[in-house]
């Protein structure tokens, strides 16, 4: 489910981190990532590349170097041929702001936003049926604009944030209604997590996400779900909603566990993710 030179200089320098020893460009995919701050400082270009680095590492990539070209104001990536771009291009260009979020139901949502019935009317919402589902319908992924539109007029209550999901093993995508706390902050952010890791969750391939909080965000998360039993918790990755478990049961001493039809590359994307800091600058890349 987003480069940079503060001086200019007359060679170019490049910072090479890479995966293992240095590999040749033949058989890999080259990919450049421009920064979208021209006078950003240098080390935050240089920072930014060691962490997509990592962010590969922990994807799983074995063949991939991340270099630093700071006469044009890019990161270079390159990447095995094998690799399908579309599995890895949010480890190159997203923030990775991450968020622990509780939702509202479709029907709470009706109660606080004004002419919803024309927002269902824009969405298909058929297999909404649980009253605790956070999602208020679904589109197809080239249709949301009608959705779009109508959200950038619409009077949005200071308690709650809507953010598109994208529906795992089809092209579908789907609105939701996450709640707000005060100073609209979510429940739980990136640096209350300790640590993430996958694990094999059946015979059929299937693989899920335990995430272990710190002691603090650990309290703050019991009495989450203690406050939301049946309702899910949704986790956004730049403003994104990636899970949103339902609640069974107050979840304790912070370890969290997220169970799905989840492959490894997804939970690994995850983890790559959320165990990374924040890219300190927008990058995006050339077409």
């Amino acid at each position: 489910m987003r480069t940079i030179i503060l001086s200019i200089i007359t060679v170019i320098i490049c910072i090479t981190l890479t995966s293992a020893d240095q590999k040749s460009k033949d058989g890999l995919k080259v990919y450049h990532l421009q920064s979208a701050v021209i006078n950003a400082p240098r080390e935050s270009l240089t920072k930014s590349a060691d962490i997509i680095s990592t962010r590969l590492k922990l994807f799983g990539l074995t063949s991939y170097e991340v270099h630093v070209l700071p006469a044009k104001k890019q990161i270079e990536v390159q990447i095995n041929d094998n690799t399908e771009f579309r599995e890895i291009d949010g480890l190159l260009c997203n923030k990775g702001e991450m968020g622990f979020y509780a939702t509202f139901s479709r029907e709470e949502i009706s109660d606080i936003l004004q002419n919803s019935n024309h927002l269902y009317d824009l969405m298909n919402s058929d297999q909404i049926k649980n009253q605790g589902d956070p999602r208020i319908g679904c589109v197809a992924s080239d249709k949301t604009g009608p959705v779009n539109d109508w959200l950038r007029l619409a009077i949005i209550p200071d308690s709650c944030k809507l953010c598109w999901g994208e529906e795992t093993g089809n092209s579908m995508k789907c609105l939701f209604a996450l709640r707000l706390g005060r100073h609209g902050n979510p429940l739980l952010v990136k640096s209350d997590i300790e640590s993430i890791k996958a694990s094999a969750d059946n015979d059929e391939g299937n693989y899920k996400t335990q995430i272990k909080l710190r002691p603090e965000g650990a309290i703050v998360f019991a009495l989450a779900t203690k406050a939301n039993m049946h309702k899910s918790i949704a986790v956004v990755i730049d403003d994104e909603v990636y899970y949103w478990p339902r609640v069974q049961n107050v979840i304790e001493g912070g370890e969290v566990e997220i169970t799905g039809k989840l492959s490894k590359n997804q939970v690994n994307y995850f983890i790559a993710l959320g165990s990374t800091d924040d890219l300190p600058i927008t990058l995006n890349l050339v077409k």
